[in-house]
C-alpha cells in the first residue's frame, strides 16, 4: 500500500520559484500539488495505516471527508460505503 501513495504523491512532485506560485495562486483554480497530495491522504484511512500514523499527527485529519471516486480505489465490488 506504501508503494501506491508514493506514486500518488510522487505524481504531484513539483518545485515553483516563489513568483511563480504567486502567479499561480492568483490564477489558477486548482489547489496547489503539495496540498492536492496531503490534504487527499489525510482524509484516508489507509494511509495513516500504512504508513502508521497516530491520531493527531499532520498527515491524519480529525474529521475526513472522502469523495466517492477516491473511495471506490479501496473498496471492495459490491462493499458498501463505511462512511
Amino acid at each position: 500500500m506504501q508503494r501506491f501513495f508514493l506514486s500518488f504523491s510522487n505524481n504531484w512532485c513539483t518545485q515553483l520559484r516563489p513568483e511563480v506560485m504567486r502567479t499561480v495562486i492568483l490564477t489558477n483554480p486548482h489547489s496547489m500539488p503539495k496540498y492536492r497530495v496531503n490534504n487527499t491522504v489525510a482524509n484516508m484511512p489507509e494511509f495513516a495505516k500504512a504508513f502508521g500514523c497516530a491520531k493527531g499527527k499532520p498527515l491524519v485529519h480529525e474529521t475526513r471527508v472522502v469523495s466517492g471516486s477516491v473511495r471506490q480505489l479501496f473498496s471492495p465490488v459490491g462493499a458498501s460505503s463505511r462512511f
